[in-house]
């Protein structure tokens, strides 16, 4: 009994050391209530979540990315998530754009320093302090964004982009390029037409707003021109995949859709390894309001990652199975399982992307551990030995049984768990280093535990980050963000509510109306420059020949129902 307690004791030290401190999870079976991670996101409730913004375009010099709740500053990355609350801040020379849905976009020039305020399906608000931004809204009837300066508010309630740069003295000039916006303060509110640009100067409370001559066309305008042609083009490309969903207008550069039954539609990514699976290239940050959150190296990798699902089909590779297009998709932090494995010294830890009807258990829900066999994941609850009752006689049979018992054979835990599985030491998972993941057949590891939930260890100060580059210089933020008109609350908001609505095949979803007809881009007033300084974004789709102001040649519809296309619902 001395010995048993001794080890139970040691294991306990030893999994408080690999995982960090806290308590760790019960055991499956044992009646008792896992504990929840230290640190762990507050609520699991899904319908209280926010929405996540992506970073989906990074051009020039730095971007920096302050998270809201610890303050900690990252170096930003392609397919970051953002979440209300957040900084972002870019460096001279350098732009980038974040994609709030499959219609909204926030484009930032050099030197601009801004904040996400809220996100739901209602409203996205932002506030920038410094800077020139420009708000692109690709289809009307979704959320509306505002946008807050020092001087003025900007409502964007229709399709259009809208410029706005704020200088060092708090002065606002916003200028509709194409579409409408509303401008606001205490005192009334006016709307403004394409072509023309106001100038808002003074205090908030009573600001002085007038029209002056259209700022001139700019590199900056030459680079969302780019990006609105690219977005168009994809919206009317796509027409399998919800165009409500971000990070669509990377699929075709980067991969193809081709017919795989009993699925239909189905996408493929371009020049992968022999030794490639999807959750490989990349790396695990911790979010407050989702916990474990992968971000993808890959400049493809938002949407495959977040919603939908993956699998392997002999002659194919592996393919990403999208939401259903008569759905609302929601968003997830990553769509795998956990595991352990390997021996209790070691503390191996690994993944692998659910395949479609799988179960999905979220990371920032309850943790359980389930068909424990590795004794770091939790403490054994000891049972006295019971004395084995004697044995009754038994008159041996003089008939074989026709059918021989064999053994049942061990099913792997999930269908890609043989090409699929990845995995690190914990250690390294803790140390935010995930520059060493490698494959994991999991119908071979010894003491497999499958995880429901979240890795059961505590985020380190390492796991804050969206890349291994550092931050070299800090970014000091704006006094202006404290200032009052700043300092309001931020709003964790709600998202949709998909808890009771399961897909088996694709993932959460909830209904929603018919995906809207995206006529084509709207002509700006001025033709772009055909020379531009950067002719391409880095890790934005290709431009392709079609000129810019050119509408497309087919609108975006719903697919009639073929052989070769999804089906509506499943």
């Amino acid at each position: 009994m001395r010995r048993v307690i001794a080890g139970l004791v040691c294991g306990a030290i030893a999994g408080a050391c690999i995982f960090g401190a806290g308590r760790l999870p019960a055991a499956a079976g044992t009646g008792q209530e896992a504990a929840p991670v230290p640190d762990a996101p507050a609520s699991s409730d899904r319908s209280k979540k926010p929405l996540v913004a992506r970073i989906s375009v990074i051009d020039g010099g730095s971007v920096v990315v302050q998270h809201g709740d610890s303050q900690k500053q990252v170096a930003g990355a392609i397919n970051a998530p953002l979440l209300p609350g957040d900084f972002i801040t870019t460096g001279p020379g350098a732009r980038a754009e974040v994609q709030f849905d499959g219609f909204t976009m926030l484009r930032l020039s050099q030197n601009v320093q801004a904040r996400i305020v809220a996100s739901d399906v209602k409203t996205h608000r932002l506030q920038v302090a410094a800077g020139t931004v420009e708000l692109a809204v690709l289809h009307s009837g979704g959320a509306t964004t505002t946008v807050e300066t020092p001087s003025i508010t900007v409502d964007a309630t229709a399709t259009g982009d809208i410029r706005i740069s704020v200088d060092a003295d708090g002065s606002t000039s916003i200028t509709a390029r194409t579409g409408s916006a509303s401008l606001k303060t205490p005192q009334h509110t006016s709307a403004m037409e394409a072509g023309t640009t106001y100038l808002a100067s003074g205090s908030a409370s009573k600001p002085v707003v007038t029209q002056i001559k259209e700022i001139g066309y700019d590199a900056f305008d030459d680079f969302n021109a780019r990006r609105d042609k690219t977005i168009y083009a994809a919206l009317n490309a796509d027409t399998d995949l919800p165009q409500s969903i971000a990070g669509y207008d990377n699929l075709n550069s980067y991969g193809k859709w081709v017919d795989v039954q009993p699925y239909g539609q189905v996408w493929i990514p371009n020049d992968v390894a022999s030794d490639w699976a999807p959750y490989r290239d990349g790396q695990w940050t911790w979010t407050s309001a989702y916990g474990w959150t992968w971000v993808s190296n890959e400049p493809w990798g938002w949407a495959p990652y977040h919603y939908g699902r993956w699998f392997y089909q002999t002659g194919y590779g592996w393919c990403w199975l999208p939401p259903s297009t008569d759905s609302v998709p929601a968003w997830e932090p990553a769509l795998v399982g956990f595991f352990g494995y390997g021996s209790f010294s070691s503390g191996d830890f690994g993944w692998v992307p659910l395949a479609p009807y799988e179960n999905y258990f979220p990371s920032y829900g309850y943790n359980q551990v389930y068909n424990p066999g590795w004794p770091g994941w939790y403490i054994p609850v000891v049972t006295p030995v019971q004395p084995r009752p004697t044995p009754r006689p038994r008159t041996p049979s003089p008939v074989r049984s026709p059918f021989p018992i064999r053994k049942p054979p061990t099913r792997p835990p999930f269908r890609n768990a043989a090409r699929g599985a990845s995995g690190v030491d914990a250690q390294s998972f803790r140390a935010g280093d995930f520059s060493h993941v490698r494959p994991v057949d999991m119908t071979r590891v010894e003491n497999l535990s499958v995880v429901r939930g979240a890795p059961p260890f505590a985020p380190s100060p390492q796991n804050y980050g969206f890349t291994h580059a550092p931050v070299r210089t800090p970014v000091p933020i704006s006094h202006v963000f404290s200032q009052p008109r700043f300092t309001a609350p931020i709003t964790q908001t709600q998202s949709p509510s998909v808890w009771n609505h399961v897909d088996p095949v694709r993932g959460a979803v909830t209904p929603r109306s018919a995906p809207p007809v995206i006529n084509g881009s709207p002509v700006r007033s001025q033709p772009v420059n055909s020379t531009p300084v950067n002719s391409q974004p880095v890790h934005s789709a290709p431009v392709n020949s079609q000129p810019v102001h050119s509408a497309p040649s087919h609108p975006v519809s719903d697919p009639p129902h073929t052989s070769g296309s999804r089906p509506p619902h499943r």
